[in-house]
């Protein structure tokens, strides 16, 4: 467990929605309980001055600019998986809950066949459903737009997660896990209660649902917004963990 007195200044895990992150999070409220900050979304205005030494959030690069000096890492997942277990999360939602939020968009989304969804300019949707890996990782992902330049945003995207101290993957995190107990002065549980889980959700407001599988006439939308975040996990060394029709793992 660390201590005040512990190895690292600040360490910043960069949670990508639907990429195991909340199993993540709860390792490290494990290792350190009481050094991480307590926001889950971004950071506060003053994030900078908190004092906390492990932060834990759906951030993007951007954020990271007022967190340095930090040990920052990340985990990913295969962008099709990712893609439709997003989708499916959201499908999960109580549509009451979602109009109350104020959460249009995804109200939007959920009320449309999945490849009319995904094909919308719907900004929520463009937001967290168009090559979201890509978005996140050269800073784009809360514009509600298309990207102007994918070619340069994915090579942005490769050059900043390159500079990461620790980049791993969702369906093999015990080098992840390894390296947090490095970082943190501890050992990580090699087998830690996966949370948040398709139908699992143990929330009132999420209710279950049927996995959305790639039909033929649903393929082509998914390939065109998971096209650059394929491009980007295999720039990252992940090309052979991408899954095909066979193979592909359970979402959760």
């Amino acid at each position: 467990m660390v201590t005040d007195g512990g190895p690292i200044e600040r360490l910043v895990f960069v949670h990508v929605l639907k990429c195991a992150g909340t199993t993540v999070h709860g390792v490290l409220e494990s290792l350190a309980p009481a050094s991480i900050s307590p926001h889950r979304w971004g950071l506060p205005d003053d994030a900078e001055n908190e004092g906390h030494r492990v932060v834990s959030s759906h951030l993007n690069v951007v954020d990271l600019e007022r967190l340095a000096p930090a040990t920052v890492f990340t985990v990913l997942r295969d962008p099709v998986d990712r893609l439709l277990s997003h989708w499916d999360f959201w499908r999960a939602h109580d549509r009451t809950y979602l109009a109350d939020a104020g959460l249009k968009d995804i109200l939007d989304a959920v009320t449309l066949p999945t490849a009319e969804a995904l094909g919308s300019g719907l900004p929520g949707m463009l937001n967290n459903l168009d090559n979201h890996l890509v978005r996140v990782f050269s800073g784009t992902d809360r514009t509600g737009q298309p990207l102007a330049d994918p070619e340069q945003s994915l090579e942005l995207a490769i050059e900043n997660l390159r500079r990461f101290d620790h980049v791993g993957w969702t369906t093999d995190l015990g080098p992840t896990l390894s390296w947090l107990g490095d970082q943190l002065g501890g050992v990580a549980e090699r087998d830690p209660e996966a949370k948040n889980r398709f139908n699992d959700w143990g929330n009132p407001l999420l209710h279950p649902v049927e996995r959305t599988e790639v039909t033929d006439d649903l393929a082509e939308v998914v390939r065109a917004r998971t096209e650059l975040d394929v491009r980007l996990v295999s720039a990252l060394g992940f090309g052979d963990r991408l899954s095909r029709p066979s193979d592909a793992p359970d979402r959760s």
